[in-house]
């Protein structure tokens, strides 16, 4: 039935009418043209996520009890600057001389600094060397360095076994850190995670379940007081997940990774 209306409201009630056609759609919501063009695979693909909110949401409010090192430098000077400096706070807390720590620090030192230019170099000569593109220049080797009179047990094993490693000696180096770990635990306060994390990283692909051993002594120790001034408990959760993952034990794998990130792990190296 149609509405009259008199003739005195008719202008008003038109004016009313074409005003609340502004609020009516006469299409639906706005969207994205993507939707339209691309058809039913636009609808049917998997949604976009950001991983990092992703693991944050896994996580949950649960932080990991190991932090890591920040990486301000790149990782062989980093080693480099920790290892003189737990060497000096051993030194001093065994009441070495001033005149005998300035002996043994200066020699070390001088070691290290080997090191340090040989994994630089090695690092320079990896970068350039490809699979299709083989590196014509020989591969950069580590000279033998004389011991350092004076130099406490574990950082003289520990430096054993680093000069080994970096040759290619692994069973001399797995030797030298073994024997580094059966001394009494206040005679290794700063070097037991050093030895512990790098005889895990070398068995990683090789035994990882000994190597998954190894991680874990290493962040027991830390927990009773070790020295972890690199933050190797917190990387060794990563390695314990590669480990974990060539068992096939993929959800501890998971795991691992998880905590590592919560950590704020940056790989660093003990080398």
């Amino acid at each position: 039935m149609a509405v009259l209306f008199p003739k005195a409201l008719r202008p008003a009630a038109l004016c009313f009418t074409m005003g609340m056609g502004t609020w009516l759609f006469a299409c639906g919501p706005h969207f994205p043209s993507w939707l339209l063009s691309e058809g039913d695979p636009a609808f049917l693909r998997a949604p976009w996520i950001r991983l990092k909110s992703e693991m944050r949401a896994l996580i949950g409010g649960k932080p990991s009890p190991y932090k890591a090192v920040e990486a301000r430098k790149d990782r062989p000077t980093q080693t480099m600057e920790v290892a003189l400096a737990d060497l000096s706070q051993a030194l001093q807390s065994a009441g070495y001389t001033r005149q005998e720590q300035q002996a043994i620090q200066t020699q070390h030192r001088q070691q290290r600094e080997i090191i340090h230019r040989y994994r630089q170099a090695q690092d320079r000569w990896e970068s350039m060397n490809q699979s299709w593109f083989p590196n014509p220049n020989p591969e950069p080797t580590l000279d033998l360095m004389p011991p350092t009179e004076g130099l406490p047990e574990e950082f003289a094993d520990y430096l054993k076994g680093a000069i080994a490693y970096h040759r290619n000696q692994f069973p001399v180096a797995r030797e030298a850190w073994k024997k580094l770990l059966k001394l009494p635990p206040s005679k290794r306060h700063y070097r037991s995670t050093w030895a512990l994390y790098m005889l895990g990283r070398m068995q990683v692909d090789r035994a990882p379940a000994e190597a998954i051993q190894s991680f874990q002594t290493l962040r027991k120790g830390v927990d009773e007081g070790f020295s972890d001034t690199l933050g190797l408990a917190a990387a060794s959760l990563g390695w314990e997940a590669r480990a974990a993952f060539n068992l096939k034990q993929y959800d501890r794998a998971i795991e691992l990774y998880l905590e590592q990130w919560a950590a704020g792990q940056d790989e660093p190296s003990a080398h």
